[in-house]
């Protein structure tokens, strides 16, 4: 996943940090337990990520829904 900011909230991560979703982000769900999305992800990061305002290393952050891109895998090019 990409994290991209957002106009409607959420951290100001430093460019776009790529990691993958390891886990719901805690108790911020929408609805019952078991019903609904997850609002928020805990993201592990490929490379350690600051944010814009100079906090960090991060390696894991909880981040926004709303905030995650999915990424296509880069093309495999052995034949």
């Amino acid at each position: 996943m990409q994290v991209v900011d957002t106009d409607r909230g959420g951290e100001r991560w430093a460019g776009e940090p790529i990691g993958v979703i390891v886990a719901p982000g805690g108790n911020q769900h929408v609805g019952l337990p078991g019903v609904g999305e997850p609002l928020s992800w805990t993201v592990a990061f490929d490379d350690a990520v600051y944010t814009k305002d100079g906090r960090g290393p991060f390696e894991r952050a909880t981040v926004l829904s709303r905030q995650l891109v999915p990424i296509q895998p880069a093309p495999d090019t052995e034949a």
